[in-house]
């Protein structure tokens, strides 16, 4: 038997021991060749590969701990813009002119055109101009109790129109015009 047959078949005798429940050391030089075999008791293979696991984790967690880090790469964002469907050309309204403010007031006893104006928020100058451009057709301090005067106004507040009918024939019509204040007597 040559010294290759001996190894083998020693070899095959080596198995058979570590598959037994009695493992011991095996010291032996077969002709200058040294074979050592250390196990004393039966290892299962189980805790050989969960020691195994353990340290392949434990050197991926130190390789990652002590490995210098790189820079981190530019991060591209991309602008995301929500798809609205157009909506139809919408001409805009004209903008809305404002229209004088008509305004009827009924006289009440002894009152007078003086209090009649102020009490609708006329200044006492626009009042006076009023008397004194109608005192050649109409005496505006002569108005009845009981009757009405209708008084227009501008958009701004200010004193566009004023009418007041004196009998059943006959209308007193004042109007600021941009030439100033006309008067005028109106028959029916």
């Amino acid at each position: 038997m040559t010294n290759r047959q001996k190894l083998v078949n020693y070899g095959q005798l080596v198995g058979q021991k570590l598959e037994s429940p009695q493992c011991w050391v095996v010291f032996r030089k077969i002709r200058g060749m040294k074979i050592i075999l250390k196990i004393r008791y039966p290892v299962r293979i189980q805790r050989i590969l969960l020691l195994l696991v353990i340290l392949a984790i434990s050197g991926i967690y130190f390789y990652q701990a002590h490995t210098p880090k790189r820079n981190p790469e530019k991060v591209t964002y991309l602008a995301l813009t929500p798809m609205v469907p157009e909506l139809p050309q919408v001409n805009p309204a004209p903008p809305l002119t404002a229209k004088p403010v008509t305004t009827t007031v009924e006289i009440q006893k002894n009152q007078t055109f003086n209090e009649l104006m102020q009490d609708q928020g006329f200044d006492p100058a626009t009042i006076q101009e009023i008397l004194e451009s109608s005192n050649d057709v109409y005496n505006l301090g002569q108005i009845n109790a009981g009757k009405s005067m209708e008084i227009t106004t501008s958009p701004d507040g200010s004193f566009s129109k004023l009418k007041y009918e004196i009998d059943p024939c006959r209308t007193f019509e004042g109007t600021n015009t941009d030439n100033g204040r006309t008067v005028n007597m109106v028959p029916y």
